[in-house]
């Protein structure tokens, strides 16, 4: 951007994006009248953003900012510079939407520390996530937030009083709980610590952060050293060999960190014997610097936060503070020994690891001490992770070579130690790969707990180079861990949506639809699932079956939907249907009261049992001869062409005949004969309504006694079920009533059912009637 643009702070970039960051969208607050959200993030008003800063800002830098703002969020830059506001807002969205992951649902309390770093935007996740947790629940779930406003290591404009107010806007007042005592730091170094709160006074009264003064005194001793090196290489060197203590950490203040030092973000929260500040009087010079200018007004958000990660890095030491000066200036040093204090010591660098007065550790205690480190990386940074756990491991080989006994405990923390971190870096698709020389080193860990943890080592492996896809084989290892298997599930719980994601995927392929007959409630436990386990298997297996049914598996489906519990007698509807057991498809559809399913496979019964018949009759027109019927029945099959011989004869013998009586004794031959051969047919009842649909076809008299025996002797509720689905064209001309009648009464609870209603209209000797109440 050019000057024209930014305006004053063109050359106060630093401060620029903590004022944007802080303030502008940091102090949005969702569902308030002062916060719009603009596609990307939610941020201020420019009417609400200018009346919170007219006090601190001039006009000039209010719209500027305003303007940068604009300018970034139209190039779509703002997701890009800002991205943790940008994903707050995301799921800011998705809460106020209604849309609660399943697996938050048990979520019985929120406990947030260091709440310091968090903008008033990111706070308000945390909100909307304990209003939606509160509307489910009979209870509200406890929320307690912790933080100290001198230790904000970001830009966040963190108050306790803006914060506080929102709180009670949004939840309901809060209550107050302060502790005022060191429980870490001795005499010496808080003294230090306290030294360095004086930097707040140079901040008007209103944007110092409360109480940083101890009430109770803190216990006596700790050690401070001043240590100043002539060049960066003599500081390489020592800050090398420090890096190698196992009680010592290295902490630098700037903003980029090498590898193997301490940032204060990373070390905030955890405590060492002795800390070595790089650095700290090029820092409280800058600080000086800033109050000096003229337009301190714009660095004082970035002045404060200096000050504060000064405070986090001071106050982390049980022991020793050390102050290393890489090639200081004057001033430098003397800020350096004022912050200090009377009681430090100045020694040179290479007497440094003498003077710091330690006890050699023994190789057991340096193992202890990279494990301790090893835990307090692992989150933030695997790859530095398993550097310090092969570290550990090192020194475990060291002591077995010296022939000495380590302790089995620690044996195998070491290994789980290497797994974790392996798995991290596998799972989290970390820029940094595992190489081979690591990945070796990780399966000689595995194969140390046991062979189970080695197969699951090896098809994590393999799981990452396929490209992280469907995971079954995956959990089918980890579910056969028998212990010690929080290096995988802690690895794996923090992918748990999208796994879950590609278990309904691959649920929904008929190639990988049969892996869950396997047990996938275990796999879901195994990633702490939060949502009704049963239910999720329930509707996995569904998928599941749906891709084996499209495909035309039914023996795979079928042993799948026995898997499935409560049984899903809608799923079972579809398979019978998938093997034409339509009048089994049909009762199923019914008991699971699916009745728009059910009429819709009657429909396809009748045009089954229409293509059946239609299929007899073209043989039997195509019949002139006796001699014929062989060639003609070929095209059938067991019983059926017996039948079809018996139906073929009995036309021929009908188109001959003049007699209108004479059909009648062979038709009811053929009855009989379909009543002889029921058991090796799959469909008896059809036989015998074809030649009932015959005798109808032609118009012949001896309909109504053929009908009758039909419902007299082999008359069932089917039967009854299949004439009257006829259309009515095709029902019989009978003078016969008590026939329909009798049929009528078999279908009584079948009211709704169209065919029952074509019945009534025949009821009355074949004359439509008036009325049900008639008929």
């Amino acid at each position: 951007m050019s000057a024209p643009q930014l305006g004053p702070w063109k050359h106060r970039l630093t401060a620029l994006h903590a004022e944007l960051r802080a303030f502008l969208i940091g102090r949005a607050r969702p569902g308030h009248t002062s916060t719009v959200f603009d596609g990307r993030v939610f941020h201020l008003r420019p009417e609400a953003y200018a009346g919170l800063r007219q006090n601190d800002r001039h006009p000039e830098a209010i719209e500027k900012a305003w303007h940068v703002f604009e300018l970034l969020g139209r190039d779509e830059r703002l997701a890009e510079i800002f991205p943790e506001l940008a994903l707050a807002s995301l799921a800011i969205r998705t809460l106020q939407a209604g849309r609660l992951p399943a697996v938050l649902d048990t979520i019985e309390g929120i406990v947030v520390d260091e709440v310091q770093d968090l903008t008033l935007l990111e706070l308000s996740v945390v909100v909307e996530l304990w209003r939606r947790l509160a509307q489910r629940r009979p209870e509200p779930p406890l929320l307690l937030l912790a933080g100290d406003e001198g230790q904000t290591v970001r830009p966040s404009g963190f108050r306790w009083g803006p914060y506080k107010d929102w709180l009670s806007e949004r939840i309901a007042p809060p209550r107050d709980y302060e502790l005022g005592e060191s429980l870490r730091c001795p005499a010496n170094i808080v003294r230090t610590f306290d030294r360095a709160a004086r930097y707040y006074r140079k901040l008007p009264r209103e944007e110092r952060p409360a109480r940083q003064r101890r009430d109770s005194p803190a216990a006596p001793g700790g050690h401070l050293i001043y240590v100043a090196t002539e060049n960066q290489q003599q500081a390489a060197s020592l800050i090398h060999e420090l890096c190698e203590e196992e009680a010592l950490v290295v902490v630098s203040l700037e903003d980029e960190v090498p590898e193997h030092i301490w940032s204060p973000a990373l070390i905030k929260g955890l405590e060492r014997q002795t800390v070595v500040v790089l650095n700290p009087g090029a820092v409280l010079e800058r600080l000086d610097r800033f109050v000096s200018e003229e337009n301190f007004a714009f660095d004082r958000e970035d002045y404060r936060t200096e000050v504060d990660r000064l405070r986090v890095a001071l106050s982390r030491s049980s022991e020793t503070l050390v102050f290393l000066d890489v090639a200081p200036t004057a001033a430098q040093r003397a800020c350096s020994l004022r912050l200090l204090g009377d009681d430090a010591v100045e020694v040179a660098p290479h007497e440094l690891l003498n003077s710091l007065e330690q006890a050699e550790l023994s190789l057991l205690e340096r193992i202890q001490a990279r494990l301790e480190e090893f835990t307090a990386r692992i989150d933030e940074d695997p790859s530095q992770a398993l550097q310090l756990a092969l570290r550990a491991r090192e020194l475990q080989l060291r002591i077995q070579s010296l022939g000495e006994h380590i302790p089995a405990r620690i044996a195998r923390e070491v290994s789980r130690a290497i797994l974790s971190a392996t798995a991290r870096l596998l799972v989290d698709d970390h820029p940094t790969e595992v190489d081979a020389p690591e990945l070796q080193q990780a399966r000689e860990a595995a194969r140390e707990l046991g062979l189970e943890h080695l197969r699951a080592l090896d098809e994590l492996v393999r799981w990452h180079r396929s490209g992280r896809t469907f995971p079954a084989a995956l959990l089918q290892a980890a579910c056969q861990l028998p212990d010690e298997a929080e290096w995988l599930r802690q690895a794996l719980s923090a992918i748990a949506y999208s796994l879950h994601a590609a278990l309904e995927h691959g649920a929904r392929s008929p190639e990988s639809a049969a892996v869950f007959l396997e047990d996938v409630a275990s796999w879901l436990r195994f990633l702490d699932y939060g949502g009704n386990v049963e239910e999720a298997v329930r509707r996995l297996r569904g998928l599941a079956f749906d891709a084996l049914l499209a495909a035309g598996n039914l023996a795979t489906a079928e042993q799948l939907l026995e898997h499935i519990h409560p049984p899903d007698l809608l799923r079972k509807g579809r398979l019978l249907e998938a093997r034409d057991a339509l009048e089994e498809a049909i009762e199923v559809y019914l008991q699971a009261g699916a009745h728009t399913e059910a009429e819709r496979v009657r429909q396809r019964l009748y045009h089954f049992r229409n293509h059946t018949l239609q299929r007899f009759r073209r043989l039997a027109d195509q019949c002139s001869d006796p001699e014929q019927i062989p060639v003609l029945i070929s095209m059938l099959s067991g019983a059926q062409q017996r039948l079809a011989f018996w139906y073929i004869r009995l036309c021929l013998e009908t188109k001959h005949g003049s007699d209108d009586q004479s059909p009648l004794h062979p038709f009811l031959g053929y009855l009989e004969a379909v009543h002889a051969h029921a058991e090796l047919l799959e469909d008896p009842e059809l036989m015998m309504l074809g030649a009932l649909e015959e005798l109808s076809r032609r118009r012949h008299r001896a309909c109504g006694a053929a009908t009758r025996l039909l419902f007299e002797r082999f008359g069932t509720r089917s039967m009854a079920r299949r004439l009257l689905a006829s259309p009515i064209g095709e029902l019989p001309e009978c003078s016969e009533p008590a026939v329909f009648c009798l049929a009528a009464s078999v279908l009584e609870t079948l009211r709704n059912c169209p065919p029952y209603q074509k019945l009534l209209a025949f009821s009355d000797h074949g004359k439509p009637t008036r009325g049900p109440a008639e008929s």
